[in-house]
């Protein structure tokens, strides 16, 4: 398992593109750089830039794509982007480590930001879920300018060649400017008559579930983990709550909130207590605010935060979370296991974790390690809901 002190500092490593060295900041969080590194490269130095041009980088990542396209537009300036919270920062000092002044970063779910701007170049890293990369699509045909051109690079594996299809039929055309290691970088020139068609992505919608006799309104939209229901693992956790209730005064953290529906049935089981919410992504802090206000919650606050980073100096009496086990097409353990020590380092003597995961996950020895103690509250053919008391 790895170390908490190892976790949250972000650690510098060196890439090369087209022979110019470069400075990149990595974390736990952002998985390892190998795993990113062939699209992020093949983007960089596939993409056609003027030295004057203006220049959107969506799903930015460690922004070294972002500080090369920098490197070439002296003139010009770049906008990196991200939903990812841990990523922008990473970005912010790849640029600053590479002394890029011409660059800016901003959270933003695809280009919502900057859809009132028009760009020269428009260029994007894959990002997860069909949702997200056909709207990233749909923004680059919005921001570009007619004749600017948009570069999308990702892994065969990951869903490239149906973006590729995509950004086809957005554009009217599609060039693959390059193949390696299993990952492609793709083109398309915004001709006269480019028109991004409507889309509902940006909507929140409210939507009503029933997770036994409970009746559960929460706000949601494309993109987030589960969006149009409440997913198997949430619902059994829930169950597993209803058998074994929160303190009315618990202060309670939930960590990976999503769309905060977790953290509306924790509220109302603590009403006189206190609910923190956190997430790395901005799309689920903005979700569970607009949850909370719905159902007129006002004892909870909402942060972004990489695990329990932004709750370090506070303590609380329970822990609830689903935390994510994928990234790309691989299980991973990072997350749940900073989860986990976070939690048995922030909960008061007495406090309990209550965690829900895939049933094939071997999270028992990671809970005992930190708590010493792991139990499993309820469980179906797919789930399991941990327990575990801090002792001391």
């Amino acid at each position: 398992m790895s170390d908490p002190d190892q976790h949250y500092p972000y650690t510098a490593q060196e890439a090369l593109l087209q022979g110019q060295g470069y400075t990149l900041f990595m974390r736990p969080s952002l998985g390892q750089w190998r795993d990113s590194q062939v699209p992020t490269v093949l983007l960089a130095e596939c993409s056609r830039i003027s030295p004057g041009a203006s220049v959107l980088h969506m799903h930015c990542g460690t922004g070294l794509a972002g500080a090369f396209a920098a490197r070439l537009a002296p003139g010009g300036q770049v906008t990196l982007l991200d939903a990812h919270c841990v990523a922008l920062e990473a970005a912010r000092r790849t640029l600053a480590a590479n002394r890029m002044t011409n660059a800016t970063t901003a959270l933003s779910d695809c280009a919502q930001v900057v859809l009132n701007r028009t760009f020269d170049t428009v260029m994007s890293l894959l990002p997860k879920g069909r949702a997200v990369w056909e709207q990233t699509i749909l923004d680059a045909a919005t921001v570009l300018r007619d004749g600017g051109d948009f570069f999308l690079a990702g892994a065969n594996k990951a869903g490239i060649k149906s973006a590729a299809r995509f950004v086809e039929r957005t554009f009217g055309e599609v060039r693959v400017l390059a193949y390696r290691g299993g990952c492609r970088v793709v083109c398309a020139s915004k001709g006269e008559g480019v028109v991004s068609p409507a889309s509902d992505y940006y909507t929140w919608q409210n939507v009503t579930a029933q997770v036994d006799d409970e009746t559960l309104r929460y706000v949601t939209k494309p993109g987030l983990f589960s969006w149009e229901r409440v997913d198997d693992g949430t619902r059994l956790l829930i169950q597993a709550l209803r058998a074994h209730p929160l303190n009315l005064n618990d202060h309670v953290l939930d960590i990976g909130c999503g769309t905060g529906v977790l953290t509306l049935y924790a509220a109302r089981q603590a009403p006189d207590g206190q609910m923190t919410a956190v997430d790395v992504d901005c799309r689920a802090v903005e979700a569970t605010r607009r949850t909370l206000a719905l159902n007129q919650i006002t004892n909870a606050q909402v942060k972004l935060s990489d695990c329990g980073e932004a709750v370090q100096n506070q303590a609380f009496s329970a822990v609830i979370t689903n935390p994510p086990f994928h990234r790309e097409q691989a299980n991973t353990y990072v997350i749940a296991d900073q989860i986990i020590r976070d939690a048995a380092r922030l909960l008061e003597a007495g406090g309990r974790l209550y965690l829900v995961a895939n049933s094939f996950l071997k999270y028992r020895p990671m809970i005992e390690t930190a708590f010493g103690n792991a139990t499993i509250l309820r469980e179906t053919g797919k789930f399991k809901v941990w327990h575990a008391t801090k002792m001391r």
